[in-house]
C-alpha cells in the first residue's frame, strides 16, 4: 500500500490506516498513543467488517499491520512497564496479609476493593457509585463517552456461574460498598481517598511477576480469569464496560494468568444487560 497524505485524501479506513503507519514509523506516536488509536480503530474496523463495508482479507490486512505497530517510547510507557498485569493466588494472598497488618486507616477498605475486584472486574473508581440491587451489581460506567463504553451503565449478575461467587462472597461485596459509603467524607474526595488507597497498596511491595502489584492489578486478573475460563472478546468486554472487543485482549491479563479454579473449567457464556 501506497503512503498517503491525510490533507490530501479522503477520511477513508485505508488512509487512517496508513496515517497511523506512518506517524508510527517516524516516531512521532508514542506507545500508549499507538495503543490508545489501534485500539479505536480496530473497533471501527470490526464494526465496517460486520457492516459488509469492507471484506473480512481486507481486515486482517489492516489487523496485521495495526498490531505491528510499535511507537517511541513515553514516560508512561516505563510507568506502565512496573505494574503488573495479573496476580497469582500466593500473591493476592500476600497482600491481603500486608494490608491486615498496616496501620493506614484505608487498609482495610484497600483489601476489600482489591478482592472484590478481582471477583467482578470493576474499575477501582466504579465502585463510588456501584449499588446492588437483588445479587445485581449496577456499575456506572468510568469510561462511556465518545463510545467507549458499553452505555451508561452495565449490570453484572454476580449469580452468572461463570463468576463463581457464592453467596459468602457476595456478602463480602455487599459489605465492600458499605464501607466505601462510611469512608465518603465531605472533607475527603473520592479522587483523593482513591490516591490513599493506591498508596497503601504501592507502600505493601507485593510484586507478581517481577512488577509492582497495584490496586488496577485486580481488575487486570479478572480479565484473566474470565479469558482462561473461556469467554469471548465480547463476553469479557461487556463484563468490563469495554465497547471494543479488542480492548481487553490487547491491553488487560492473559487467559495463562488466569487462576487454576477458572482453568479447570470453560464456563456457558454470559447475559449482560447495558443501559444508557
Amino acid at each position: 500500500m501506497q503512503q498517503l497524505e491525510a490533507n490530501q485524501q479522503d477520511p477513508t479506513l485505508e488512509n487512517i490506516v496508513l496515517l497511523a503507519d506512518r506517524n508510527t514509523s517516524v516516531q512521532q506516536w508514542s506507545r500508549p498513543t499507538v495503543r490508545l488509536y489501534r485500539s479505536a480503530i480496530l473497533f471501527h474496523i470490526e464494526n465496517q467488517r460486520i457492516a459488509g463495508i469492507i471484506s473480512s482479507e481486507d481486515a486482517a490486512k489492516f489487523e496485521k499491520l495495526l498490531k505491528s505497530l510499535k511507537g517511541r517510547p513515553g514516560r508512561s510507557e516505563r510507568t506502565s512497564a512496573k505494574k503488573a498485569k495479573h496476580a497469582n493466588e500466593l500473591a493476592i494472598k500476600r497482600l491481603a496479609e500486608k494490608l491486615d497488618s498496616s496501620r493506614s486507616t484505608v487498609a482495610v477498605l484497600a483489601k476489600r476493593l482489591f478482592l472484590s475486584s478481582v471477583m467482578v472486574g470493576l474499575r477501582p473508581a466504579e465502585w463510588f457509585s456501584a449499588q446492588l440491587d437483588d445479587d445485581k451489581l449496577v456499575v456506572k460506567n468510568g469510561k462511556s463517552t465518545n463510545g467507549r463504553g458499553t452505555g451508561e451503565y452495565r449490570t453484572i449478575d454476580l449469580r452468572t456461574p461463570v463468576l463463581m461467587i457464592d453467596r459468602q462472597k457476595i456478602k463480602f461485596i455487599e459489605n465492600t460498598l458499605s464501607i466505601i459509603q462510611a469512608a465518603s467524607s465531605p472533607d475527603k474526595s473520592n479522587a483523593e481517598l482513591m490516591t490513599d488507597i493506591r498508596q497503601v497498596v504501592r507502600r505493601c511491595g507485593i510484586t507478581s511477576g517481577g512488577r509492582n502489584i497495584t490496586i488496577y492489578t485486580a481488575r487486570h486478573q479478572f480479565s484473566a480469569n474470565m479469558k482462561a475460563a473461556g469467554l469471548s472478546k465480547r463476553e469479557i468486554a461487556n463484563l468490563m464496560g469495554h465497547a471494543s472487543p479488542n480492548t481487553a485482549s490487547t491491553h488487560y491479563g492473559r487467559g495463562v494468568s488466569g487462576h487454576q479454579s477458572f482453568r479447570q473449567r470453560k464456563a456457558p457464556g454470559v447475559v449482560m444487560e447495558n443501559r444508557t
